[in-house]
């Protein structure tokens, strides 16, 4: 059997149906649903904040409505889980290595979802420690404190083919256990060392062209399943990416609608700048840095006394962006410093991110806006198409469960650059458990793994 046929066999032997959590966007898209990443959970009255046997509370990272399950399989058909898992700097999830389960699954049968938000514990650590994790380390100074709750969006649940990684597969899944003849076993006898050198180039082949194959039918199967339009291939522009991305944001939307039209993106502009010029290396090639802190500041004030939701009236919105966009590096010819397009961007991305939990505050950030910024939030990145699932084969930065392990993916977190996730790096944390303990409903039973690249 040749490689093309031996590959397409394995993957059809081993497509199996898994629950893609769709991120939808932009995120006032949503259908109803009760399913959530980040956020503050609907737990029911009587069921506690899970903790450490040491009091530390645990992070909520993920609620899902199994009454809206597109197929039941395995999992509950009714109540909600909800997983939470300790997200600090060092992210050990190694029960041994911790003293203790740093994660938690609760399944609640009764609950419908409509329970009040639970507050979260006033001791709940910030999220990344003393490390903040990507969507808040552009805006945080030295020493401040980062949040303590995840970025809220909403999650659609939607069936989606899934195929086992090539860490997973085993030698006999690819015919190598017991396939020679006579011949071939002798002669491995008579060279051990160059059939086995063989063996190993063939298998290495095979690997890496069932990888090539795998990366294109996740690929379709996620655009499939979540209705994205896949991105076009960029061409060689004289201007970076993100410069003119953010020269789209400043000259696209005119009106009311030009940027920046609330004060959230006001606030978390300055704040992105005050970070960057607060560094050392900014004094050497920015002119007037104590000045634009200082008018950062200003800003900042202005826009934290305000409603983040509210309109930037149209004289300080003029104000506002001819200052922003006249930082300037000797004598650059370029329309946009890199800097300032970088805090636009992230900017936006913040201010996306802060509104994505409420459909009416959603539909505030600009058409355009959403259009340019989708590239960060629709699931393709550098590291290949980022999604988290239930059920079939879990995605594994590291070594993937093999295909005869009966072991069943709960839930597959991947780091997310549009929440500003990240686990390990660019990794997945992961939550397992036993057939006959999610069989008996035994989410206390449930392992979890935490993995990076």
């Amino acid at each position: 059997m040749d490689s093309d046929a031996k590959i397409g066999g394995l993957l059809a032997r081993f497509r199996s149906d898994a629950i893609l959590l769709h991120r939808p966007y932009p995120p006032f898209a949503a259908a109803a649903t009760k399913s959530r990443f980040g956020g503050l959970p609907a737990l029911p009255a009587g069921i506690d904040w899970p903790r450490m046997a040491d009091g530390t509370a645990l992070h909520f990272l993920a609620q899902i409505d199994c009454s809206a399950l597109p197929f039941r399989g395995e999992l509950p058909e009714r109540g909600m889980l909800f997983f939470f898992g300790r997200d600090d700097e060092e992210q050990i999830w190694d029960a041994d290595y911790a003293g203790d389960k740093t994660w938690r699954v609760i399944h609640a049968p009764d609950a419908s979802g409509d329970d009040p938000a639970r507050a979260a514990p006033a001791d709940l650590p910030p999220i990344g420690g003393s490390y903040p994790r990507p969507n808040w380390r552009p805006f945080l100074m030295e020493g401040e404190r980062a949040p303590n709750v995840h970025v809220e969006w909403p999650i659609e649940l939607r069936r989606m083919d899934t195929w086992p990684d090539a860490s997973a597969l085993t030698d006999a899944d690819f015919g190598w256990e017991g396939g020679e003849d006579w011949r071939g076993r002798l002669l491995a006898l008579v060279n051990k060392e160059k059939q086995a050198q063989k063996q190993a180039e063939e298998r290495g082949r095979l690997w890496d062209a069932y990888q090539e194959a795998l990366d294109a039918r996740r690929a379709d199967a996620f655009y499939a399943a979540s209705g994205y339009v896949r991105p076009a291939a960029q061409s060689g522009e004289a201007l970076s990416r993100d410069t003119r991305l953010a020269l789209r944001i400043l000259q696209e939307d005119g009106g009311a609608q030009a940027w920046p039209d609330r004060w959230v993106h006001v606030g978390f502009f300055c704040r992105a700048m005050r970070v960057t010029l607060q560094r050392p290396s900014a004094r050497t090639n920015i002119e007037d840095v104590d000045a634009r802190i200082a008018a950062a500041a200003t800003w900042m004030a202005r826009a934290d006394a305000a409603d983040p939701a509210a309109p930037v009236p149209a004289a300080e919105r003029d104000e506002f962006r001819r200052w922003a966009t006249s930082l300037k590096r000797g004598e650059s010819a370029v329309p946009l410093d890199y800097a300032v397009a970088d805090w636009i961007l992230e900017a936006a991305k913040a201010a996306i991110r802060s509104f994505a939990h409420d459909p009416i505050k959603a539909r505030l950030i600009s058409p355009t806006l959403y259009d340019v910024m989708g590239p960060f939030f629709r699931g393709d990145s550098a590291w290949g198409i980022q999604y988290s699932q239930m059920l079939g084969h879990a995605p594994s930065s590291q070594q993937a469960r093999m295909t005869d392990d009966a072991t069943v993916c709960l839930l597959n977190l991947a780091s997310d650059a549009g929440l500003g996730w990240m686990f390990g790096d660019v990794g997945e944390a992961t939550y397992w458990i036993k057939p006959d303990a999610l069989a008996r409903r035994d989410f206390a039973a449930v392992e979890a793994s935490l993995e990076g690249h």
